[in-house]
């Protein structure tokens, strides 16, 4: 009971494709919509492969064979392998992009994209919910006419540099819709004490915008995350890592965070930041198998809210592991904390 049919969803399995995937993803090249696709295969994969480790190995594997008939898999874990084509008349020079508009698939959807194009770097991007337009080899302006769509007039940039324990930072005022500095400034400092130099630069910052765009008094300091320089250090570093999203960058952001919070237990974010790499390290090394690995971002993240139950990252990690698990009620209950 509960165990899909392998034996008789081709047919089932090739509509559901194209009713929850041909028809939500939209591929353009140099802004023209290419109109048809085709969804050339389908198969269902069990929860543990890890096929798509290698665009080669999961080509192989979609287009390989199936399980066999009598695989005993319940329907809430088949995972559903599709792969769509479309004909890219003269594309091999098109600047492509694409609309994945899988929103409505879920309470709370993402979208983990690995674009290879010919002869150039893999880049790897990652949305919640529908992004809309997403060049695929995005240019700086890109990100100008995404943020001018959304309403944004100014966007605050900066740098950090250091050297020893010498340390500049850089920030500068672009007025989005002009693509025009409006201000920069440069800060020295010392990494003695870093935490009072931080908070004496947000002040400075915030002042100096008050001047260019106007505004009332100056904000008050960040909260306080840590008093170990050290451990904010290699947080800030395991972030950064974080960010860039590849098996290499995942493992080193892990090994940083845990060492942050073994230097400083109650160094929440630093939990937090852990719980995520722990959510989505599985879907860039596929050695690592997720039953392992959600599980420890649930741990992170339950010790983040037990320091701050207000963690922003730990209650959507938190929600969306609930989620990945059908744990519905649960989910939305943490997700309205958010």
């Amino acid at each position: 009971p509960g165990y899909l049919d392998l034996a008789n969803s081709e047919e089932y399995l090739r509509d559901a494709a194209r009713i929850w995937l041909g028809n939500f993803v939209r591929l353009y090249a140099d802004g023209r919509l290419l109109e048809r696709n085709e969804i050339s295969d389908v198969r269902v994969s069990l929860p543990s492969d890890r096929s798509f480790a290698t665009y080669d190995s999961a080509l192989a594997h979609v287009t390989g064979s199936r399980l066999s008939p009598d695989t005993e898999l319940y329907v809430e874990q088949a995972l559903l392998d599709v792969r769509i084509r479309y004909a890219l008349p003269g594309a091999d020079r098109a600047e492509l992009s694409i609309d994945p508009d899988f929103a409505g698939l879920g309470l709370r959807t993402t979208t983990v994209l690995r674009f290879r194009p010919g002869g150039g770097a893999e880049r790897a991007f990652e949305f919640s919910g529908s992004p809309g337009l997403v060049p695929l080899d995005p240019r700086w302006h890109h990100a100008f006419l995404r943020f001018v769509r959304l309403g944004v007039d100014h966007i605050l940039e900066g740098s950090v540099r250091t050297s020893g324990e010498q340390v500049r930072i850089t920030a500068q005022l672009i007025d989005v819709r002009e693509d025009a500095h409006l201000w920069s400034q440069t800060y020295d400092g010392t990494l003695d004490d870093i935490f009072e130099f931080q908070d004496e630069i947000t002040a400075r910052i915030v002042a100096a915008l008050q001047v260019q765009l106007g505004g009332r008094a100056v904000a008050p300091a960040a909260e306080v995350l840590t008093t170990n320089p050290e451990a904010y250090r290699l947080y800030l570093q395991g972030r950064n890592l974080w960010r860039q999203r590849s098996s290499e960058s995942l493992h080193e952001a892990e090994r940083l965070l845990q060492e942050a919070v073994e230097l400083d237990p109650g160094f929440h974010q630093a939990w937090a930041s852990l719980a995520l790499v722990y959510f989505v390290i599985a879907q860039y090394d596929f050695s690592l198998d997720d039953r392992e690995t959600l599980p420890k971002g649930l741990e992170a993240a339950e010790r983040a809210l037990a320091i701050d139950p207000a963690n922003t990252d730990a209650l959507l990690g938190k929600a969306s592991y609930l989620e990945y698990n059908c744990r519905l009620a649960e989910a939305v209950t943490v997700y309205e904390q958010v």
